[in-house]
């Protein structure tokens, strides 16, 4: 009752400032927020209890790595820093050392606090700065203090739950090379009222680049920590997002661990990052220093630039010329409607030089003919059009291996033929990412035509066990989970409506699995089989392409429809990747596969620790 009473209140307010239309959308805005608030606060009860006690059962680590914790401290209100040093104190595992450098604070309670604490427990180990020196000396200086062979990084206001050090602990043991361990995360109110989970992917370096995906629980090897230089002055506001990168160059994604468990709350007061980025705009621009200084000491041709809803986006060089592209379009059901999708890729799309491969039936080659020859491009020498004779026995993953066969260029790009680009550069965006050496294939933001998200990426596990797509009948310009519809990420498969790759890729993979995937899921077990040969596969949300014929998505549920598991083809898939399609290490086990919107898992998918 009491929530439904602030509603209205707000809702009152809203409509007489800023009319009914905003109204509309603030007031649903709230609802979301206050059921999804009240939806993990069940979670948290019903699912996290349950599976942080599975994964405690099953390995002990009594003689595990002393954790070093960095915590510099300012200015904070002396009961949230009580708060964040007895959640340490509390800590199930016992080795560890709190190393706390308080950085001159004005506060004339803070300093006795802490040297009240340090007397009690001989693992506080405690520093006052007699100047104020900023985030990153004061860093460094708890760095110094240092003796344990890992060190974590911990605000002066924030939480960590009891047992997290011991699951760090526990995952160490598994894997002890392992350089980098971060955690899922959520934040807490001055209630202490936890909401807003941001449950990660495993470990994703193009994401990495659009956000600080490690972040909190951050858990670093302390030796590469110091190799690394510590935390850079000059970077305060992202020191710790810049120490991630500078890290992640020393070592290697199979020695960065992902704990899928909610290890860090985040403390949510006025001033806080934690409530909005704008809090701290010099952290946005130190942010974008770390990304731009990572790149040139990484040698990679590319530019900073702002990226949809205030996010950055890295946009990769093309080399000078430009490679040929061989676009190929799936046969039209009406060859009549192929003269626009052919005026659109040669007027609307910037890119060039460009082969465009129509594959046609027998039936219909008198009217493609016709309208290839309508299709003025006497003018354009770099655009070139070609029919590619099909059967039309033969299935659509066959078709397109044949039509590959007949591609000039050295990077292929498989488009459904009712899809028009959105904006002229779509495909610059995505050979620049295909011509990438340690990515296999490249797939975009695909639109039905009412403007709701069809494609982008796939997550495997969806679709009663196979694949679904990403965020799917979101808005164009929806955030998502965490803002991840909008950023360039890493993703387990991407759809054959638009894949983009190397030609030499595809051939050494021989292409589409025609004989047991013929007419589905043949993009998803290429993709599947490209990271197999040690390849990524991207999603960029910069490359936007919308379908033209509103009954594309009825057809899209009907091809759905005919592929449920049952079939040849899903039983093959099963059979292929097996338990692979049920650990997408894109998609956390605390989300469910039931919905491919971020909903929570009832009860999560953890595998136990063994």
């Amino acid at each position: 009752m009491n929530h439904l009473r602030q509603l209205l209140t707000f809702a009152t307010w809203v409509l007489t400032e800023l009319g009914p239309a905003e109204t509309l959308r603030r007031v649903r805005q709230r609802v979301l927020t206050l059921v999804r608030r009240q939806t993990y606060a069940r979670w948290i009860t019903d699912c996290e209890a349950p599976a942080v006690q599975a994964a405690l059962a099953t390995l002990r680590a009594p003689n595990g790595p002393l954790f070093s914790i960095l915590m510099p401290v300012y200015n904070v209100e002396p009961r949230w820093l009580t708060q964040a040093i007895d959640s340490v104190l509390a800590q199930t595992y016992p080795h560890f050392e709190l190393c706390i450098v308080d950085d001159a604070s004005p506060r004339p309670e803070l300093a006795p606090l802490l040297r009240s604490y340090a007397s009690r427990d001989p693992r506080i180990k405690l520093h006052i700065h007699t100047r104020n020196g900023h985030i990153s000396q004061t860093s460094n200086s708890a760095l110094a203090m240092a003796t344990g062979e890992f060190v974590a990084l911990l605000d002066h206001d924030d939480l960590l739950p009891p047992y997290a050090l011991e699951l760090l602990a526990r995952e160490l043991a598994r894997f002890p090379d392992a350089d980098l361990l971060y955690s899922d995360e959520d934040k807490i109110d001055e209630q202490g009222r936890r909401f807003a989970p941001y449950f990660k992917p495993d470990f994703n370096y193009d994401l990495l680049l659009s956000q600080n995906m490690i972040s909190h629980l951050g858990v670093y090897r302390t030796a590469l920590v110091r190799s690394a230089g510590g935390f850079r002055e000059g970077l305060e506001g992202s020191q710790d997002y810049d120490l991630a990168l500078r890290v992640c160059e020393k070592t290697s994604p199979s020695r960065i661990r992902h704990l899928p468990y909610v290890l860090y709350h985040w403390r949510v007061i006025p001033g806080s990052t934690s409530m909005s980025g704008d809090q701290k705009p010099y952290a946005l621009l130190a942010a974008g220093r770390a990304i731009t200084d990572h790149l040139q000491r990484q040698g990679v041709q590319a530019e900073l630039l702002p990226g949809h809803g205030g996010t950055r986006r890295v946009k990769y060089a093309l080399p000078d010329p430009p490679p040929l592209v061989s676009l190929i379009l799936s046969p039209q059901a009406d060859p009549r409607q192929l003269r626009p999708v052919l005026d659109g890729l040669r007027l609307q799309t910037s890119y060039r030089p460009l082969q465009v491969l129509v594959l046609a039936e027998p039936s219909t080659l008198p009217q493609l003919r016709a309208q290839l020859g309508g299709v003025q491009v006497a003018q354009d020498p770099e655009f070139s059009l070609q029919l590619v004779p099909s059967s039309e026995d033969a299935s659509p993953a066959h078709r397109l291996n044949m039509a590959a066969s007949h591609a000039r260029g050295t990077v292929l790009g498989f488009l459904d033929s009712d899809l028009q680009p959105l904006d002229p550069d779509w495909l610059q965006e995505l050979v620049s990412h295909a011509l990438r050496q340690e990515l296999g294939a490249v797939g975009a933001k695909l639109l039905y035509a009412d403007g709701l998200i069809q494609h982008a990426g796939l997550i495997t596990g969806l679709n009663h066990g196979l694949a679904g797509s990403f965020h799917h009948l979101l808005g164009r310009r929806e955030g998502g989970h965490m803002g991840r519809l909008q950023l360039l990420q890493q993703f387990s498969a991407v759809s054959a409506a638009c894949l983009v790759l190397r030609k030499e890729v595809f051939t050494a993979a021989d292409g589409f699995d025609a004989q047991h995937l013929p007419t589905a899921y043949y993009d998803l077990d290429l993709c599947l089989r490209l990271q197999e040969r040690g390849l990524a596969v991207l999603y960029t949300p910069y490359a936007e392409l919308q379908h033209q014929k509103l009954a594309s998505r009825s057809r899209e549920q009907a091809a759905a429809t005919q592929s449920q598991p049952s079939t040849p083809e899903g039983h093959y898939l099963r059979l292929r990747w097996g338990e692979c399609l049920q650990k997408d290490p894109f998609y956390n086990p605390n989300l469910s596969l039931h919905s491919a919107r971020f909903e929570l898992a009832f009860p999560t998918r953890h595998i136990p620790f063994k």
